[in-house]
């Protein structure tokens, strides 16, 4: 696996001056990514661990809402206004936790390296700041780290559709020290964030 990588960063060394990718699975391979790649920039875009795990406990609910809506009326009557409730409720207590865990450890990787690299090979940001600030993050990646992109405002390509708001997904958690722990951990990594006047400096 290890050549594998070396062998796509070769390809893509030889036919871009610049280039990047995003896959949150990357979180976990940070340490050798570093060693292959000791000149990268690290873009690291924040969101709370209710809303990430909100998002995918809706996300995988869908699978099970849709087998019932493909049913006939009455069953699809039944599964929404008696069923579904339940089973929905159901499904975020099978499954919160398991969730709560997988953000806990991708980001106490991320935080991992963070310690590890140096303040100007990174930006770390909210991602609401995209919505409200994504021309200072654009002027950062182009001026600070001399990258060449087109500017396209953020707003015309968010789907806020997709954001729904967070649930409170705390009932649903039965080891509430985990809690404690995603709380802490998101605190730790906003103070690597830096200000939002052209982001000055690391706000500790």
């Amino acid at each position: 696996q290890l050549e594998k990588m070396r062998a796509v960063i070769g390809i893509k060394q030889q036919l871009y001056e610049q280039w990047a990718w995003k896959d949150p699975r990357t979180c976990l391979f940070l340490d050798t990514y570093a060693k292959l790649l000791p000149g990268a920039r690290y873009l690291v875009v924040l969101r709370n661990y209710q809303s990430v795990v909100s998002s995918l406990l809706r996300r995988d609910f869908v699978s099970v809402d849709q087998k019932y809506m493909a049913r006939n009326y009455i069953q699809r009557q039944v599964w929404t206004h008696f069923r579904r409730p339940r089973r929905l409720k159901a499904f975020y207590h099978d499954h919160a936790e398991s969730y709560l865990k997988v953000w806990i450890n991708y980001n106490e990787a991320i935080l991992k390296m963070l310690k590890k690299l140096q303040p100007d090979d990174y930006l770390v940001i909210n991602y609401s700041q995209l919505l409200e600030n994504d021309s200072e993050v654009f002027s950062f990646l182009t001026g600070k780290w001399k990258f060449a992109l087109n500017y396209f405002d953020f707003k015309d390509v968010y789907k806020q559709e997709l954001m729904n708001k967070a649930d409170d997904i705390s009932e649903f958690v039965t080891d509430k020290t985990l809690l404690i722990k995603a709380t802490y951990l998101l605190k730790r990594l906003g103070s690597y964030m830096r200000g939002s006047e052209s982001f000055p400096g690391r706000e500790e």
